[in-house]
């Protein structure tokens, strides 16, 4: 199979565990915080969806070799406001979001020459620091959750080890969890019910 199209693969895969466990949210889960920005569950899968989208740009920018602009407080900034703007998002606009903006990062890891996946460009972002197409896609999706693990449930489970969860550590039954990524540190971020 050609890398771009296993690549592209895993994105619809996690994309799919992503939005079901967007629609599985209690109403208390999705006004949790997550400890490590302050935003609530609903604004960290906003950030999530949203970034797909900007992740099928930055790797057509990469792949046309134009280096992607910014500096890290530039892009916090920008997530703030973003953030800001979404406080109140619904469950079915995230799934909505992440469905349609997943379908157009699939779209753009299909159409990747081996080639494409050998250019880097400076990245903004990450003070200038060269970032490949191997550096997006769904390691982006993945990154995020692990950062902003959420623990509502306060089961103290640790996602990742392939029991009954969500990717975030709220006990699901039945659930399925692929979140290779998510591990120790999830757990120790945790979140807290917002009254």
């Amino acid at each position: 199979m050609l890398r771009s199209v296993a690549m592209a693969e895993e994105i619809v895969d996690a994309n799919a565990e992503f939005t079901a466990f967007v629609e599985s949210c209690s109403d208390e889960e999705w006004r949790a915080i997550c400890r490590a920005e302050k935003w609530r569950v609903g604004v960290v899968a906003h950030h999530i969806a949203w970034g797909h989208e900007r992740a099928a740009d930055w790797i057509n920018a990469i792949r046309s070799g134009i280096p992607i602009p910014g500096s890290p407080q530039a892009h916090n900034a920008s997530n703030a406001i973003k953030a800001a703007q979404v406080a109140g998002i619904s469950r079915d606009e995230v799934v909505f979001l992440a469905r349609r903006n997943a379908e157009r990062l699939v779209a753009v890891m299909r159409s990747l020459s081996d080639e494409d996946f050998a250019s880097a460009v400076p990245f903004g972002p990450a003070r200038g620091r060269p970032l490949s197409i191997d550096g997006l896609g769904r390691s982006h999706l993945d990154r995020h959750l692990a950062q902003r693990g959420v623990n509502c449930a306060g089961t103290g489970h640790h996602p990742g080890s392939r029991s009954r969860a969500s990717p975030w550590g709220v006990q699901r039954k039945g659930a399925d969890v692929r979140w290779r990524p998510v591990a120790a540190s999830t757990h120790a971020r945790g979140v807290r019910p917002v009254p």
